[in-house]
């Protein structure tokens, strides 16, 4: 299979059939070049199971194939982002979650302002309730924390075991407002109901605030997952 994919004309035969079946006159003006030349390297993609040719002569990816398309976009999401890849850990993130598919998505927003923008308007944009993981509380989302309980939003927060509860909490007197504490943070996040951005994790083992990501939809159901996972490891803090 690899080398089924080791020439550029194969992997774009690959990619002409992302949406759908094509037949072979297709496929030779999407590459441009002789149709002889786009048989043979049909017949190495149909010989290695990338893809199949059907009764009515048209081309399409099999199983097999589409798995391999997917592999192929994260490695080259991997190849243009690896100082980022080679700078964070996603390690303590579930295996099951196909961490690199759902990154390749995202906004990326660079620089600590940027990203504490994004956090606060993250979390001022709730309407019903926002969930959030911190290494250690952050003072201007605390102050938006109470005004948006104050509103009747619930919050969620889970904390680095060990880390200082801000006293506003502790007085604020207000319900819906739930801490929780575990070992080690696997990334930073705020998250409502529409939008979520995250902080990743540094090898040096910290938050970098200098970077976040942002996104919804798929990446919001993966932030979902990720919170509730961590959330049900985590020890409720007694305010």
């Amino acid at each position: 299979m690899v080398f089924g994919l080791s020439h550029e004309a194969r992997k774009t035969i690959v990619e002409l059939l992302r949406d759908g079946q094509k037949r072979h006159l297709e496929l030779c003006k999407g590459l441009k070049v002789s149709a002889p030349e786009v048989t043979r390297h049909c017949n190495i993609l149909v010989e290695v199971g990338i893809i199949s040719k059907n009764s009515k002569s048209l081309y399409q990816l099999t199983g097999m194939g589409q798995h391999i398309l997917a592999q192929v976009e994260n490695m080259e999401f991997l190849g243009t982002n690896r100082i980022f890849f080679d700078e964070h850990d996603f390690d303590l993130i579930p295996k099951e979650l196909d961490t690199v598919s759902v990154l390749k998505d995202v906004e990326f927003v660079e620089g600590a302002m940027n990203v504490l923008d994004g956090l606060l308007s993250t979390n001022s944009r709730a309407l019903d309730s926002i969930n959030c993981i911190f290494e250690e509380t952050i003072d201007h989302i605390v102050m938006e924390h109470l005004e948006q309980l104050n509103r009747g939003i619930r919050i969620n927060i889970l904390i680095k075991e060990g880390s200082r509860i801000p006293h506003e909490y502790i007085e604020s007197g207000v319900f819906g407002l739930e801490i929780r504490e575990i070992d080690e943070i696997p990334l930073g996040m705020i998250a409502n109901e529409s939008r979520a951005i995250i902080i990743p994790r540094h090898k040096r083992g910290i938050l970098d605030y200098g970077f976040g990501l942002t996104g919804k939809d798929e990446f919001l159901r993966y932030c979902d997952y990720v919170f509730s996972y961590f959330w049900s490891k985590g020890k409720r803090v007694v305010l």
